[in-house]
Formats: structure tokens, sequence, C-alpha cells
């Protein structure tokens, strides 16, 4: 047998550490074996191996013998072992590079000083190597068990990370998570908060039978102010902390101890998990448990905080992008996409049920743009989403679907339920301050009933739109149901804007301001061709953009002194007419007729409407 052998592979190829490497399986390095691969060296006939030259050993063997890699990489078997060297190791040198066969055996070893059981075999395809791995034998059930906990731990660790990576919900994952943990902990409540802009909002837990849940001591806390110190307890090199002096917490860190014994809780666990810039994201718990020797601990926390962190991060980043598609940007709430999204969602899923729809919208709007910028008109959406938000119960969907529309949907009612809470909000005190400075503003609201007003989202919403309509013909600042057989003559009037109608009735239409010099906020293209302008721009700076410029100097006080008496002694229509001398911009003076009424804006203050017409006395 032994000459069939030498007669396929009688040459010893010199190969080195790497190539070597390539044929041992690469968890043997990384195993508690101590192992170190070996070329044998022949007698001259080739029957018998005379010493074996260290080719590479791993760190277990290095450890052992207390020498170092580069040690070995000179050494042979004789000239390490000189007179310790056994016979029987030739022996099996032998059979295992040159026979391709594999002994195990025992030997007192006399560098450990114990006894140890080994195993030599050949290296797969290579003539003339062979492994030399072994255990000793004093501690080789320590090191199978140490082996088996990193198994049992591998094994953990790849069921979290499946479960991590699938498809289901976050919460479902996390849930799966701390189900998985609860052999380790062997505790009453595992947990894992995540804190989204310094706010607990999220807690998932696994309590043992007759251990009531702590939700409602955590959900909703700020941790700046509230837990934050928690933050402050050092870690230990896995990752993790431990408190089993809850008294010594006031004295160590800081920290009452006082709600902890209120629950109950003498030995407290922390893993903090944090995002990729450090940021505290997460925190996993567990309250009076006994950590269970059987798992690897020190490679199991580690890498679960990697795993939870990627997870919460992951997340996170799919809710923020989800955020930025379906939420308002300017006012946090959802978008026209985001709203139709959910409310659709529902709908789906309630078909039987009543539900109301709301559109509203905010008076005049572009005005409070143009007379006080697009930062106070920011402002004012802000807190028309705020008052929503606020008003309105949690059996609710909003959003903002337009520019300055806004739509609510009330789950499960009627309008004859809801119509108390509509009036409510319509009514309500829609102001706000903004730099030191008071403003306010009204809404018209319109509203509609599911399936009797439209069946479908798009009907109802439509339905809604035409009731508030119905609102702004009304005088704005209220609410109308919507009524059917009124939609189509609403959508008729409507069809009329202010615009079309200012320029196309045959009337100077001039509003300004009540306050002299009488600030000019509108003109109409009759007004402008009355004193002989070219345009907007030029009328107003002909006059100034004040009223009181039109009149003719020298009765200028007079006139606007009649004016404001006429409104006074007429408080409950003010309105007063007078005829009054003005003059063009070429300097024409001209008789003209002015019928006022005085009314109060929530964005001007006190303003007349005029109309005006050259005047001729018969």
């Amino acid at each position: 047998m032994q000459q069939e052998t030498l007669n396929q592979e009688d040459v010893i190829v010199d190969l080195s550490e790497e190539e070597i490497l390539n044929h041992i399986p690469t968890f043997i390095d990384s195993s508690a074996l101590a192992f170190g691969v070996f070329k044998v060296i022949l007698s001259e006939d080739k029957e018998s191996v005379i010493d074996s030259k260290y080719i590479y050993v791993n760190q277990k063997y290095c450890d052992w013998a207390h020498k170092s890699r580069e040690f070995f990489s000179t050494q042979t078997f004789n000239s390490f072992f000189g007179s310790n060297t056994s016979g029987r190791w030739f022996t099996q040198a032998y059979q295992a590079a040159i026979l391709r066969e594999t002994i195990h055996d025992k030997f007192y070893d006399p560098i450990a000083k114990c006894h140890v059981t080994y195993i030599i075999s050949p290296v797969d395809k290579l003539y003339g190597y062979f492994v030399y791995s072994f255990f000793n034998i004093d501690t080789e059930t320590k090191e199978i068990v140490a082996l088996e906990h990193k198994n049992k731990t591998a094994n953990l660790l790849l069921s979290i990370s499946k479960a991590l990576s699938n498809n289901q919900s976050h919460e479902n994952a996390i849930q799966y998570v701390l189900e998985s943990l609860v052999p380790v902990f062997r505790s009453e409540r595992i947990f894992l908060y995540e804190i989204h802009e310094n706010t607990i909002d999220t807690l998932v837990e696994v309590c043992k039978i007759g251990v009531d849940s702590n939700k409602k001591y955590l959900v909703g806390r700020k941790f700046d102010t509230t837990i934050h110190e928690w933050n402050m307890i050092p870690v230990n090199s896995e990752g993790y902390l431990e408190i089993t002096d809850i008294d010594g917490l006031k004295e160590n860190y800081g920290i009452d101890p006082h709600e902890l014994k209120k629950l109950d809780i003498h030995k407290t666990f922390g893993l903090p998990l944090k995002d990729n810039v450090g940021n505290l994201i997460a925190y996993l718990g567990a309250d009076n448990y006994e950590l269970n020797d059987e798992y690897d601990l020190k490679g199991l926390f580690p890498t679960l905080s990697f795993f939870l962190s990627m997870r919460i991060n992951l997340h996170n980043s799919m809710v923020h992008l989800h955020n930025l598609s379906h939420l308002d940007s300017l006012t946090g709430i959802y978008n026209r996409g985001g709203y139709l999204e959910n409310v659709e969602r529902y709908m789906k899923s309630h078909k039987q049920e009543n539900c109301v729809g709301v559109v509203l919208d905010i008076d005049d709007f572009k005005f409070v743009n143009d007379l006080y910028g697009h930062n106070v008109g920011d402002k004012t959406l802000q807190q028309l989403a705020k008052n929503i938000a606020k008003f309105f119960n949690n059996k609710c969907c909003y959003g903002r679907t337009g520019g300055d529309e806004f739509c609510v949907l009330l789950e499960n009612t009627t309008i004859e339920e809801s119509l108390p809470l509509i009036e409510q909000f319509s009514k309500l005190d829609q102001s706000f301050f903004y730099e030191g400075q008071r403003y306010s503003f009204t809404i018209s609201m319109g509203y509609a009933q599911y399936p009797e007003d439209g069946n479908t989202l798009h009907k109802l919403n439509s339905a809604a739109d035409s009731a508030l309509y119905a609102a702004k013909l009304k005088g704005k600042n209220h609410c109308e149901r919507y009524l059917k057989d009124d939609n189509l003559s609403l959508r008729t009037k409507l069809g009329f804007a202010f615009k079309d109608i200012a320029s196309n009735i045959p009337s100077a239409i001039l509003i300004y301001k009540c306050e002299r010099p009488g600030q000019i906020l509108y003109a109409n293209d009759f007004i402008i061709h009355l004193f002989e302008c070219k345009d907007l721009a030029d009328f107003l700076n002909y006059c100034s953009g004040n009223f009181a410029n039109l009149i003719c100097a020298e009765d200028r006080d007079f006139i606007l002194s009649q004016i404001e008496d006429q409104v006074g002694y007429n408080p409950l229509t003010k309105i007063g007419h007078i005829v009054f001398r003005a003059q063009t911009k070429t300097g024409k003076k001209i008789r003209v007729m002015k019928i006022g009424r005085r009314v109060t804006s929530p964005y001007y203050g006190d303003i007349f409407y005029s109309t005006m017409a050259e005047y001729y006395e018969e």
C-alpha cells in the first residue's frame, strides 16, 4: 500500500503559508482548536519520516507554546521538541502525510504538563503535508461547552438577522427580536423604545405573565428632560450597562431611583442603540433579569446592537422618505397625496360607515400674502394646520390639499352628529402672534356626507367644495352644508371672478383705507381712464397711491371731513355719497360723484369700497 501511494505521488512540493491556507477550511483557523500545518521530511528511501517542518500555526497553538508565529517559521518538530520527541509522532506523521490516513490519539504534553488529545490528518490533495490539532484534555470539556455557546448564540443571531431583514412590519420585527431574547435575559420585562425628535414615541415590550406594561410611564416622555441622565452611565466593553445597585444611582450618577422603586425594579439592563453619527435613537432594556450564561454574551450584544441599529436606522430612513412624499413640508400634516391615500384606504375598509368630508380655506388669503408678505402667509397656514390638528379628535384624517385649502374627513359620523363640532371650529378665533404682532384671519368651510352626497372620495370632496363656494358667496367666515339642488346655480355664480366683474361694470371702482391720506388698495380700469392715466402704475404714481391726492388741493380737507362725517352719522350702513372737484393727471378739473361704504377688514382695518363717476349738473 505504501509503495502504491509513493508511485502515485513521490514529490513533495514546496508551498508558502498562503498557499497552504487555501486548503485549510477557514472555520478551523477561528475555532477553539490549537493546530499547526507541517511538511514532512522523508528518509532517503522515502519509507519513513525523519522530521517535519512548521509551515503554519494558529494563534491558539502560539498561546499553548508561548511562542510567536515568526518563531515557528524557522522551526522543525525536532528542533522545537528536542529530546522530548516521540517516535510515535513520526509514524503517525507518515500515515497522515503520505498514506492519507487520519489518526486520533492522546499523549502527555511535556510543555503544557498535562495530557492532550489530538488529531493528525492529511491536507486535502497536498502530498507530504498534514495538520496536527489538539485539545488540552483537562480543558476539553470547557472548550466544547464554549463552542456550543458560540453556536447557540450564532443561531440566535441568525434568526434575529432574518427577522430584521424580511418584509414584515417594523413593529412585528422588533417584537420577534424581543421574544427571541426571552431565554437570554430570563427577565420580568424586555422592552425597546425608540426616540424621535427628542420624544419616546414607540415602545415594544414582552412582559412576564402577571407583570404590568411600562408603556404609560415611557411613551411621550421627553428625552432631554426626563431620561437623558441614563445616557451618561458608562457602558462596558460589550456596549451595555447593568444596574444592580439601585440605591447607588443617586450617589454615582445623580439619578433618583424613586421611580424604579415605585415600579418594583431592583435590577435593570440597558443597551443604547445609536445612528451612524452617534446619536441615541433607541434603547433595549430588561428589568429584574438574570443573564443566561449558556449564550456567548460577549459576542451577542455587540452584534445585536449592530443588527438593531441598522434596522431602526433603515426604518427611520424609510419613514423619512415616506413623509417627504406624503407630508406637507410647511405645515407638517398630510399633503394632498398623503391625505387622499389615507382617506381612500379608510373608505375602502369602512364602506358601510357614514363619514363627513369638510373642505375649508382661508378667506382672502391672497390679501394676506400681498399685505404682510409670504412669511406671515406661511405662518397663517401653519397656524390653521395646528388648529385643525388640535381641535379635531383622533378619529379623523386631515391634510393641506392645495395652496390655502385644507380637507378633513370625520370618520364614522353623520352631519347631524358632527355639525356642532364643525360650527364650533368655524367660529374659532383664528389668530396668532408673529414677531410681536397679532394677526387674525377667518375661514370658510363646506361639508358633505358619505355616501348620501357622494359615494366616492372624489364626489364627496366635490360636494364639500361646492358647499365651500356657497359659504364664500354668503359673505365668508362661516360654514355651509352641501345642498344638491343649489350646486349648479352656485357654480354659475362663481364663474364670474371679481376681476372680471370689476373690469366690466361701467363704473369706476376704488378701494382705499379710511385713515388719511387714504392708501389706495384697488382701482379698476375705469377710474384709471377717468383720471387720464395710462395704466395702474401711472395712476398710482400720479396720486402717490393715496385717495386724498385725487381731490383738488383747495377742497381736500373739507371733502375728507365730509366723507368721514357721513359714515360716522350713519353707523348702521356706513354708506355716504358726495360730489367733489377732482383733478386729472393732465390738470383737468372734473366734478365727481363718489358713493362709498365703510367696512372693517381683518387684514386692512377700516376701508372704503367706492364707486365714482363724472358728475354733470342739469
